[in-house]
């Protein structure tokens, strides 16, 4: 068996994915723009602050710009946090 049941788990090894995974999901809504404005900054040719990022992304783009490839985010976090579990 790929992936035995431990002695002290009494719910099988998808149960743990799912939670795993699903408590991934609302921590995605902080690391998104966190890891976006990190990427911005590591790309701008000037020196940015983070609140100086962050009011350029949300000038540029709106406010829903800070959660710009959210979806992508979501699916990296929600697998390795699922995997991790």
């Amino acid at each position: 068996n790929l992936f035995p049941r431990q002695e002290n788990s009494l719910h099988p090894l998808y149960v743990h994915w799912l939670a795993g995974g699903a408590g991934s999901l609302p921590v995605t809504f902080i690391t998104c723009p966190v890891i976006l404005v990190k990427v911005q900054q590591q790309a701008a040719a000037e020196r940015l602050g983070t609140i100086t990022c962050m009011r350029r992304i949300v000038h540029t783009n709106g406010p829903l710009g800070l959660l710009r490839a959210f979806n992508v985010h979501a699916w990296l976090e929600c697998f390795g946090r699922a995997w991790y579990m």
